[in-house]
Parts: structure tokens; C-alpha cells; sequence
């Protein structure tokens, strides 16, 4: 057969193996017109077992998907994550996994769904025929009429079918009223009001009361409840189970405003359901309370329909026929159900409502036999006060459980955050990684300098050193020409007429000497401003350990004043070459002077005196260089001790305090 409507399957699993196999053997068993998916959703658990039932399942009906959460939902987000897969579809059957389906359970979601698909009264369909009143906590019977079905202001979870649309406007509803709780005044019952907030069901009651909408439940159940331990039940219960449809069927549906079975959040026959089959209670503006659950606040009519002990009362009636609203309908004569005023009743709990007839007359027991009613009413108040208890203690927890995901949220929170840091961090630390590499590829380079300019200081004295070797070999070149003067001295008396010429050129003479003294005076200049430039760099390296930037700078003011001595040099080097050639002047004058020749010896002698003092000034550069680049090369280590000691390390980046080595090395 064609597949008229995608309508999948969704089984909520979450730690109960044998529930889940049960469950999933039922409906390998059931009737299938088409292909039909088959969704497993398995809430986060310690329970591998679950798993490894549902990938091991072999479903032959259609496509199987198995969904893994990988955070615990809890059984109300499971449901809601469940019906939202009605929106990838036409609609979606929804079967918690302690229950159990009948062989045509799809068979008449199938035609349910397409009968009430379009329905505005209708919320939902039932796959469980619902026989059992929670809020009196007593068996429920409704009325019957020509059709398999009867609705109801309660939400069905022991198996139910979703359309697209019911789901999309159950969570639009639901969206905008989530930050509100629902209370007694929104007409929910007292059992549904003490349900924790983690109850899917508590709000999809609250909604359907909210919009006057409708479940439509079998008069045959098509699904059956075995009551496993969960969520919501601690022990096994065994009270909800009901007896399948195990024969094939034709289903026969009503709409709600044309069937008379149609009960409120109560389990409470509609009024306007009871006048039309009870005219004579037209004229009366009341409300239905025939299992005596509702409190005097929640009646909002003058009249009430009720079990309640009146003062006085309209009309009374027996409780004999089933279910309990036909003794309203045949006006059977009796003292249990009562027409009156609102305020001719007597306020008193459902417990205290409990009398021997009750019992017997909704547990169908023959010869009844019951403990005296004072008796009973202990045992029974009793027992409200061990569920009261427990309700107290069920709320406890549940207030622990709300504290400990709101620490979970905290917590989620922060590892978010941390992790936002440690990615930050990361990038910090790689690009602190990437300075400190270019730090080191530049003091590499400073230190290449730092080589060069040491070479270049060495040739500068070697090629002193070969100066001095070179003036010694004029030295004795000019005694040799002493000696040659010394045989001229006779040639120089003869030589007179030149002696006005000579005193000429001997003028000329002091005036070179003048400039020489100029000259010595700017080199005395030169040298103290070495000596100030010296203790600059004293200066300059205490504050060099102030950190490590500080050197990093240093350093390039160190290259300035390098460059700057080259420079210095090289004036030198050009000094020492004119002072050469006014040498090799001198010289030559004298040939024709022996006096000019002592004053040049003795300006020869100034002069090594002079080069032996930059010699020397030259040394004490070099080694405060040495210096230097030693206390670089120890910074380098004492930064690699405290890299290889002070680290920590956040995802892939190491990070160490930046505050603590700026400390370190001004103590260092």
C-alpha cells in the first residue's frame, strides 16, 4: 500500500534494558500498511546496554534511525525533542519505553490522526484508553455512546499521536508562557499542580485547559502501561495496565462538540454534556464535582453537581448505576450526589470524602468487607501524611536537582569561558612566541655587529700596531739622516744666503705647530668626551638590568655608539695619515734644520705617547663590549631557567608570568 502520511515511530529510551526490549518486540508484532520509520531517541546514560539493544534491533518494516543524546535531557526535554520530529514529518507517535502496543496500535493512529489532523479542539490523540482517575485517585468510567472514542482536558503520556500542526501550536503556546508557572487559579488539579517542573505533561495540561482543547482517547486501549521504576514511579505499579485490542477493527470517530463524552481536567462529565442528557438541570449555572476533588475556590458558579456533604440540597441522587453521572441522568433517588448552592456545601479534603459505599461501589469487591470507617480514615490520613512527606521531600529534591543544574549551568558557563581564555591565551602566547623569536633573531644580529665591529677593531690596532712598527723605521731612518745632517752642517754655513728663507719656512713651521696644538687640545676633547660617553654607558647598562626591553634598547644604542667610535676611527686613522705627511714634511725641512728636527722628535714622541693612550682607550672599549655581551648571554640563560621552571601550560600554548619574570630581572 502507498504511504499516505509520514508518520514515524518514536521510542523514548533511557536506563530501563528490559522495558526498551519489551517494548520493541511488541512492535515488531504489530500490523503495518506501509513502510514505517522506526526513530530509537536514548537519553544520556551510564547504561551502554541500551545502545547495544537498539543498533542491535532489526526492524523489517521500514528505515530505522537511532538518535544518541550526548547530554542527559531528563524526560521532559525527551518528550519535547521527540514531538519536534513531527515537524520533519506529518505528525509523530510518541511511546515511552515501559509500555506496550496492541497489534493495531498504528493502524488506528493512522486513521485517528487523519480524523483529527485539522481538528482546532483537538491537542492530541491517545493510543491509551484512560480508566483511572488520578486526582481522586479511583477508577474512572466514561460514558458511552456509537463511537470508539471520548475526550478529554487531560494530556495522555502512556501513548500518543501528534500532528505537525498540534505540536507547532502547542510550542508557539509554550514559547511565549515559559516563563511562567502554572497555579491553582489556572484550573489545574491539586496531583498535577505537585508535579516538579521537569513535567512535560504538567504544562501541556496547563495549555490545553489555557485554549479549551481536547485529547481524544479509545474506549479500547491500544497501548498498556507496566508501570516500570523511573522517573516517575520508584517500584513496580501495576494499576495502570488496561487490556489491548488484539482483533482488527473498524473505528468509528466523533468530533467533541457532537459527543456527550467529552470530561474536564477532573474526570468530570462537561455541564453542558449533563444538560442535554438531563434536561431539567438546563436552568441551573453549575459545575460537575461528582468525585468531590474540586475545592470550593476552583467552583466559579453558583451551583454546584457534587459528592460533598450539603446543608441542603435541589436534588439528590443515588450512586448505584455506572458510570456515576447515570444516576444524574435517570434521576435515581438517593443521599450521595447532590444539586445545591455553592454555599450550601461543606468544604472537606478528598480524603474525608472516602466513605464503605465509595469503595465498594467503585472497586466492585462482593461482600464487601472493610475496617470501621474511624479506622480506615486513620489509615488513610495516615497515609496522606506519608505522601505528603514524601511530596515534601520529592520537592526537596527536586529543588537540589534545580540547584545542581543551575551549578551544572554555572559550571558549563565558566569551562565556556575558560576555554574562551585559554584560546586567547593561545593566541597571546603565540604571539609572545613570535616576539621572543624576533627578540633573539635581533640580539643574534647584535651580536653579529657586536663580532664585526670587535674585527674591525682589531684590524684598527693591528694597523696602529704596524704604524708604530713604521714611525720606529723612520725614527731610525731620520737618524741615519741625523748623522747625514750632522755631515751637512759644514754645507749649512756655507749655505747663509739661505738662512732668511729657512727663517721664513721656520715661521711657517710654528704655525703648523700652532695647529697641532689645536689639534691636541680637540683630541683631549675627544677623549673626555669618551669618557662621558663611558660612563653613559655605565649608566646605560644598570638600566639595562632594570628589564629586558630596557637591554633589548641598549643595545641598539650600543650599535649607534659603535658606529659612532668607527667614525671616531676613522678621524684617527685620517689624523694619523695628515700627521704623516707633515712627518714626511718635517723630514725633509730637516735636512736644511737640525734644531726643526728635535722639535719634530719631540712631536713624534707626543704623538706614540698619544696613540698608546687611545691603544689603551681602545682596550677598555673592547672589554666593556666583552662585558656587555656576556651580560646578554647570561640574560639569554637566566630567560631559559625561568621558561624551563615557571611555565604552565593552557591547551597548546605555555604561558609564564609576566609580572613575575619583570620582578626576576630586576632582581637579576
Amino acid at each position: 500500500m502507498v504511504m499516505k502520511y509520514n508518520i514515524p515511530i518514536v521510542v523514548v529510551a533511557y536506563n530501563r534494558p528490559a522495558s526498551l526490549m519489551r517494548l520493541l518486540d511488541s512492535l515488531k508484532s504489530a500490523v503495518y500498511q506501509h513502510k514505517t520509520k522506526l526513530i530509537i531517541s536514548i537519553d544520556k546514560s551510564d547504561d551502554k546496554s541500551i545502545g547495544e539493544i537498539a543498533e542491535g534491533f532489526e526492524w523489517k518494516h521500514g528505515e530505522k534511525e537511532i538518535i544518541k543524546h550526548k547530554k542527559h535531557l531528563g524526560l521532559r526535554n525527551h518528550i519535547l525533542s521527540a514531538g519536534d520530529l513531527s515537524l520533519e514529518a506529518d505528525g509523530v507517535i510518541i511511546l515511552e519505553d515501559d509500555l506496550y502496543v496492541s497489534p493495531f496500535f498504528y493502524d488506528y493512529s493512522v486513521k485517528a490522526f487523519e480524523y483529527y489532523q485539522n481538528e482546532k479542539s483537538i491537542a492530541g490523540v491517545s493510543l491509551y484508553a484512560h480508566n483511572y482517575n488520578e486526582t481522586a485517585r479511583l477508577p474512572f468510567t466514561p460514558m458511552l455512546d456509537d463511537s470508539d472514542v471520548f475526550f478529554m482536558q487531560i494530556p495522555s503520556s502512556w501513548g500518543q499521536c501528534w500532528s505537525k500542526k498540534q505540536w507547532r501550536e502547542f510550542k508557539g503556546w509554550l514559547e511565549k508562557n515559559k516563563d511562567k508557572k502554572p497555579g491553582a487559579n489556572n484550573g489545574l488539579p491539586t496531583n498535577a499542580l505537585s508535579w516538579p517542573d521537569s513535567s512535560w505533561k504538567k504544562y501541556f495540561f496547563w495549555y490545553m485547559i489555557n485554549t479549551n482543547k481536547f485529547f481524544a482517547y479509545p474506549r479500547y486501549s491500544l497501548s498498556s502501561n507496566f508501570g516500570d521504576p523511573g522517573t516517575h514511579f520508584k517500584g513496580k505499579e501495576l494499576f495502570l495496565q488496561t487490556p489491548l485490542i488484539n482483533s482488527k477493527r473498524k473505528f468509528v470517530f466523533k468530533k467533541p462538540k457532537d459527543s456527550f463524552a467529552a470530561y474536564d481536567a477532573f474526570c468530570e462529565l462537561l455541564p453542558d454534556k449533563l444538560v442535554n442528557l438531563q434536561p431539567t438541570l438546563k436552568k441551573f449555572d453549575f459545575i460537575t464535582d461528582l468525585y468531590g476533588t474540586k475545592t470550593l475556590d476552583q467552583i466559579s458558579t453558583p451551583y454546584v453537581l457534587t459528592s460533598k456533604s450539603c446543608k441542603s440540597a435541589i436534588f439528590s441522587f443515588a450512586r448505584e448505576l455506572k458510570p456515576h453521572e447515570a444516576n444524574v441522568i435517570n434521576k435515581v433517588d438517593g443521599k450521595d450526589l447532590f444539586l445545591a448552592k455553592k454555599n450550601e456545601c461543606i468544604e472537606v479534603k478528598p480524603v474525608e470524602n472516602i466513605s464503605d459505599a465509595k469503595l465498594y461501589y467503585f472497586f466492585n469487591i462482593r461482600n464487601f468487607q472493610i475496617e470501621p470507617s474511624a479506622r480506615l480514615e486513620e489509615k488513610v490520613k495516615s497515609l496522606i501524611d506519608q505522601q505528603n512527606k514524601l511530596i515534601d521531600s520529592i520537592k526537596e529534591k527536586d529543588q537540589l536537582i534545580r540547584l545542581k543544574d543551575k551549578n551544572l549551568a554555572e559550571k558549563d558557563e565558566m569551562i565556556r569561558k575558560f576555554n574562551q581564555y585559554a584560546v586567547m591565551a593561545e593566541k597571546l602566547a603565540n604571539e609572545k612566541e613570535v616576539q621572543v623569536k624576533d627578540h633573539k633573531k635581533s640580539i643574534e644580529q647584535q651580536e653579529k655587529l657586536l663580532e664585526q665591529s670587535r674585527a674591525e677593531i682589531k684590524l684598527l690596532t693591528e694597523n696602529l700596531k704596524e704604524k708604530d712598527v713604521s714611525l720606529e723605521k723612520r725614527s731610525n731612518e731620520l737618524e741615519k739622516r741625523k748623522q747625514d745632517i750632522a755631515a751637512k752642517l759644514i754645507q749649512i754655513e756655507k749655505q747663509n744666503e739661505k738662512t732668511e728663507h729657512l727663517a721664513k719656512e721656520v715661521e711657517s713651521l710654528k704655525l703648523t705647530l700652532k695647529n697641532r696644538e689645536s689639534e691636541t687640545k680637540q683630541l683631549k676633547s675627544l677623549i673626555e668626551e669618551k669618557e662621558l660617553r663611558a660612563n653613559k654607558k655605565d649608566s646605560e647598562i644598570a638600566s639595562l638590568q632594570l628589564s629586558l626591553k630596557e637591554r633589548e634598547s641598549h643595545v641598539d644604542k650600543l650599535e649607534s655608539i659603535i658606529t659612532g667610535q668607527k667614525k671616531e676611527f676613522e678621524v684617527k686613522t685620517t689624523l694619523s695619515e695628515k700627521l704623516q705627511n707633515q712627518l714626511s714634511e718635517l723630514q725633509d725641512k730637516l735636512q736644511n734644520n737640525e734644531e726643526l728636527k728635535l722639535r719634530l722628535h719631540e712631536d713624534i714622541k707626543t704623538l706614540n705617547h698619544k696613540i698608546k693612550i687611545e691603544n689603551e682607550h681602545n682596550n677598555q672599549l673592547n672589554n666593556t663590549i666583552l662585558e656587555q655581551k656576556n651580560q646578554i648571554h647570561e640574560l639569554k640563560e637566566f630567560i631559559k631557567e625561568i621558561e624551563k621552571s615557571y611555565t604552565f601550560r593552557v591547551g597548546k600554548a605555555i604561558i609564564w608570568p609576566a609580572s613575575w619574570l619583570k620582578q626576576a630581572i630586576r632582581k637579576k
